[in-house]
């Protein structure tokens, strides 16, 4: 320690330059209850490809595509009296389980050396993003 009080205290810098960059299955859950189901295929299939896993990746794609057409699909004929909070919860818990289950935990990504968290504001974005992809085609399809 110096006598100089201007100068800012010793650190470790930690350079995190090279790691991948994964959503943890909490940010996943996020998105997903903020961005609809579309969010939540997209966050797990980024995450298979960050993790080089491609056949999970492909195979993302093709039961998000279906599942989420399912959805809007049956929206237009669930009774009134449905509780509104079912799908989403539905589709952000499934897809927080599939990520603890088939990819990292959140204790994972902490622990190690290649892998590190991706921006809680990007799944902010890609929330927001996602979310109005949505309203757009429920527009559409009312019009």
């Amino acid at each position: 320690m110096t006598d100089n009080i201007y100068q800012p205290p010793a650190s470790e810098l930690i350079d995190n330059t090279n790691q991948i960059k994964i959503y943890s299955p909490n940010q996943i859950a996020a998105g997903s209850f903020w961005g609809g189901s579309i969010a939540a295929f997209y966050f797990l299939y980024r995450n298979y490809v960050s993790l080089g896993n491609d056949h999970y990746a492909r195979t993302t794609i093709y039961i998000g595509s279906i599942v989420t057409i399912l959805i809007f699909a049956i929206i237009p004929f669930l009774p009134d009296s449905f509780p509104n909070l079912i799908l989403p919860l539905s589709y952000t818990v499934a897809a927080q389980q599939i990520c603890i289950s088939t990819q990292l935990t959140k204790e994972d990504i902490q622990t190690s050396n290649d892998y590190t968290f991706a921006s809680n504001w990007k799944v902010f974005g890609i929330g927001l993003f996602t979310l109005m992809l949505s309203l757009a085609f429920i527009i559409v399809l009312l019009l």
